[in-house]
């Protein structure tokens, strides 16, 4: 993988100690400074033993009681009132007024039923509903909200609209759309027929117009959120700027690549150490990649350096639990948990993971521990 070499890093990625790197004792007199504030802000609540540096967030659906909500917020200590929205956003991107238009045959426009990169009635929408419930909220009492943390991954990246079965449907209805044109000019290309899976248009694409859906959000979430809680952090799962010049590979093996300003005033990725079967073997800018702990570690770090060296933005990582998929979660009904778990799980590399976040600057993370406390 290209290098991106960072001073604050004890380890160039292609290098390793075949043991564990160093311990975490070792680690924290290293970055003693750093570590003393590193704090996590937790999917499901903590077990007790660990409330002092694991916060759960308060975590909430469309049709919550603002009133609970509020009370659940305020029975917080003020810096760690995190509010993790869910399912609130979805329609953004799927409203059906937004779907591609066609001209028919007597020279009206017809929806198609496939949707494409434009969100005019979806962000009027959620803006109003989310608009709502904010104003709901603070009526019923909420005080400082510390930070807002939306999970929306429905957007407008190049593989939401590319049609598996190879028909190339859901393009071809973009491309027929009259607002295309617009699009067109600012891809440099007026067809999507290479529209496929880590090419150069599936690229350009994520560069040029998968952040057209972050400036939606921004529209419909960050500025009335804002508006109200002025000082709150605020972050989206996944929105986090990556130019194409450091690249890095995705839980596929295929380049990652995020264009624009970002969302809210925080990046936010996974660094789970997860992947899936594509990766195993997939070149990589001359690398072969794998799906071990190592390989996944390897990766963490890549995408942390690249992250940090496409913007000047702080980011606020996804990290998972210990031993996620290791006691059979994604077994469970509603444990939002793949077939694939984290190869780094109970591992050094686990452990390895979070150091070099913290000492990327990464002094608050976000973990994911559905069902871990049970019995790890």
């Amino acid at each position: 993988m290209r290098s991106i070499n960072r001073s604050n890093s004890r380890a160039d990625q292609k290098t390793f100690l075949p043991s564990r790197i160093l311990s975490i004792v070792f680690a924290i007199g290293v970055a003693a400074q750093s570590f003393a504030t590193v704090r996590a802000f937790s999917w499901d609540a903590p077990n007790a033993a660990y409330t002092r540096n694991i916060t759960g967030m308060v975590r909430i659906y469309p049709g919550a009681n603002p009133s609970q909500v509020a009370q659940q917020l305020n029975a917080l200590p003020t810096g760690r009132r995190f509010l993790c929205m869910l399912g609130f956003t979805e329609r953004l991107a799927t409203n059906p007024a937004d779907q591609c238009m066609k001209i028919d045959a007597s020279g009206k426009l017809v929806r198609t039923g496939f949707f494409g990169p434009w969100c005019d009635a979806g962000t009027i929408e959620v803006k109003a509903s989310v608009e709502r419930f904010l104003d709901s909220l603070k009526q019923a009492g909420a005080r400082d909200i510390d930070a807002l943390v939306l999970d929306n991954e429905t957007n407008f990246n190049a593989g939401r609209f590319i049609s598996n079965d190879g028909s190339g449907a859901n393009v071809a209805a973009i491309e027929a759309d009259p607002r295309f044109a617009a699009i067109a000019k600012r891809l440099g290309f007026k067809k999507l027929e290479k529209l496929w899976w880590g090419g150069p248009q599936y690229l350009r694409w994520n560069e040029v117009i998968q952040p057209d859906f972050d400036v939606a959000l921004n529209r419909a979430i960050t500025a009335p959120f804002k508006l109200r809680w002025p000082n709150a952090l605020v972050c989206n799962y996944g929105s986090t700027v990556l130019q194409m010049k450091y690249m890095t590979p995705d839980m596929s093996g295929l380049g990652l690549v995020y264009g624009g300003k970002g969302f809210g005033t925080h990046n936010s990725l996974s660094f789970y150490g997860d992947s899936l079967s594509y990766i195993k073997g997939r070149a990589f800018a001359g690398t072969t990649l794998n799906d071990s702990a190592f390989d996944m570690f390897r990766m963490n770090v890549h995408r942390i350096r690249a992250a940090g060296a496409s913007s000047g933005r702080s980011m606020l990582p996804w990290i998972a639990s210990w031993s996620l998929g290791l006691n059979g979660e994604n077994l469970e009904p509603e444990a939002c948990v793949g077939p694939n778990f984290s190869a780094i799980s109970g591992s050094a590399y686990w452990d390895e993971n979070v150091i070099q976040l913290a000492m990327h600057g990464c002094d608050t993370m976000l973990l994911f521990n559905p069902a871990a406390w049970r019995r790890d």
